[in-house]
């Protein structure tokens, strides 16, 4: 048995953050004002397949942004897949809101702010509380939240997520 165990080896080391971060899949854009025209052109025509495509995914979050958050440390013991099923469906429904709300309705981007922190997370950057100064066919401006977080990996953005709260 000595031998058996000597010709093993000592155990693996525990998993951790990858060795290199993995980047965030497209579509990236080069500035938040590009990722909240794209979402303003996507909301305009009422299409929710284009807005979720803005937003990060089940598997960038499992891949990229989950092993550098705190609660992926092993002594919290939450898995990727959970907190992504507590967050989701919240995006989800708060997307449906902003498009039954806003979705065929032309608005022009005047400004984008982020309100909220920005946390440095090394491989990514979590701009919170976004908020986009809009000019309405009326030619009203309108300072709104239609989405919540972005997120910037390298000098991109894309969306983190549609929760406003």
């Amino acid at each position: 048995m000595v031998f058996l165990a000597a010709a093993c080896g000592p155990a693996p080391p525990e998993p951790g953050p990858p060795a290199t971060p993995l980047p965030l899949g497209k579509p990236l854009f080069p500035s938040p004002r590009d990722a909240a025209r794209a979402f303003l052109r996507a909301l305009e025509a009422g299409d929710r397949d284009s807005l979720r495509s803005l937003a990060l995914t089940e598997r960038e979050f499992a891949e990229a942004v989950y092993p550098l958050l705190p609660a992926s440390r092993p002594e919290r013991n939450t898995a990727a897949a959970f907190l992504w099923s507590l967050s989701e469906p919240r995006s989800r429904n708060s997307l449906a809101g902003t498009l039954s709300r806003h979705g065929g309705t032309r608005l022009e981007l005047v400004a984008v702010d982020f309100l909220g922190e920005t946390t440095d997370y090394g491989a990514f950057r979590v701009h919170r509380e976004t908020v986009l100064t809009v000019r309405t066919p009326e030619g009203d401006q309108r300072v709104m939240r239609l989405f919540g977080s972005m997120i910037e990996q390298d000098g991109r953005y894309k969306i983190y997520s549609f929760v406003v709260d």
